[in-house]
């Protein structure tokens, strides 16, 4: 390694197979190690598979000296879930999902306005039977997303029996769909 073990960034993502969100975390890590590796930084991927015991798991592993800090992209629904494997002086930036109760640095997208957005464009395409297809609520991103959903189909009486909480799979997609 050219800066040495104390040099490494590691990030986790959290797919498994079959996972709709497979290619979305692997172009941020993607993204990750392009930005990081020029400035001599080496980068170590582990995934948690959904899961908040694999989680907590691979943070106790990493979250040591051997890691300059982490980009985690975490499974926990609260904070008081994670805190207990973070260390104070260990850096770490969580992307695309923030656990409730988390005041730290986290880099994501304002799901909820562009959940809003998509739904009212297309409503205005003339789409009335507009359905929510997500995985588990425990996922911040998940549970702002419906939020939204039902914000912007509150006109729609028939919206609450088209919300569809499956796992990320492909296949559970399909099946939401079929029913909407």
């Amino acid at each position: 390694l050219s800066r040495g073990l104390g040099d490494v960034y590691k990030r986790q993502i959290p797919v498994h197979p079959g996972d709709t969100s497979r290619s979305f975390f692997m172009t941020i890590a993607e993204g990750i190690e392009e930005t990081l590796r020029p400035k001599g930084f080496h980068v170590i991927m582990s995934n948690s598979k959904e899961n908040v015991k694999n989680e907590v798991e691979q943070l106790q592993l990493l979250d040591t000296h051997v890691t300059d800090g982490i980009i985690l992209a975490s499974t926990c629904e609260a904070l008081d879930q994670l805190k207990p494997y973070l260390k104070d002086d260990h850096p770490c930036v969580l992307i695309d999902r923030v656990p409730e109760g988390y005041t730290n640095d986290f880099v994501r997208v304002n799901t909820y306005d562009v959940t809003i957005e998509a739904i009212n464009g297309l409503k205005k395409r003339g789409y009335k039977k507009i359905g929510f297809v997500g995985s588990t609520h425990t996922v911040s991103t998940t549970r702002e997303r419906m939020h939204a959903f039902q914000r912007a189909t509150l006109d729609d009486p028939f919206s609450p029996n088209r919300i569809f909480l499956r796992d990320p799979t492909y296949e559970e997609g399909y099946l939401s769909l079929i029913h909407i």
